[in-house]
């Protein structure tokens, strides 16, 4: 059933994405006619990385072969696991109090915290497949570097990682002091590794 559940929402997102298989971790983008379609979180990801929303988007050096940046330190990634998690507050909220006025009454059980979580998983794949980044890892100057196209797939373990990670109490996070290659676990089951990038030159 687990299985299954994963495959089908893979699956989802990936329509969403608009992309197709092509192999076995190749994935291209579906051509476009025109401006083409956008779902809403195209449309949330352009507001909140717009210079006028985040003006520390602006100290992005051009991007740089990710893959040959060193490993982020960890209270850089917990800065940006900060700021997202307000993000994701900021979503649930509104995501319960949108099903509360819709239904009339309070909303709880398993099926709403199924919602949530598939609220989570989607912003955050989202985010990594589209652009390498969160809102907190733009804020704090960290990108997604991985070996080609970050796949859905990619990123479910990723998720699915993070969340042993907060269950051991931050172990899978602090593994990447003991890692050789600085990895978390996160980073080691997706096969890939979050890095931070230098600022802009002053004048460029």
């Amino acid at each position: 059933m687990a299985a299954a559940m994963s495959s089908a929402l893979i699956a989802w997102f990936e329509r969403g994405l608009g992309v197709v298989a092509g192999g076995t971790d190749a994935y291209v983008p579906k051509p476009r006619v025109g401006r083409g379609r956008r779902t809403a979180l195209d449309a949330l990801y352009d507001v909140v990385t717009a210079p006028w929303f985040l003006p520390l988007s602006a100290n992005l050096a051009p991007a740089p072969d990710a893959t040959r940046l060193p490993p982020a330190p960890l209270r850089f990634r917990l800065a940006a696991m900060l700021y997202d998690a307000l993000l994701l507050l900021a979503i649930w909220v509104t995501t319960i109090v949108g099903l509360v006025t819709l239904l009339g009454e309070a909303v709880v059980g398993a099926w709403v915290q199924s919602v949530l979580f598939v609220e989570a998983y989607a912003l955050l794949a989202f985010c990594w497949c589209r652009r390498g980044q969160t809102l907190g890892m733009l804020a704090w100057r960290l990108r997604l570097a991985s070996d080609g196209r970050f796949t859905p797939a990619q990123a479910l373990r990723r998720f699915v990682a993070g969340l042993a990670s907060f269950a051991t109490l931050g172990l899978g996070f602090c593994w990447m002091w003991f890692d050789s290659e600085r990895k978390s676990w996160p980073d080691r089951f997706s096969n890939s590794v979050i890095v931070r990038e230098p600022k802009r030159p002053q004048g460029a």
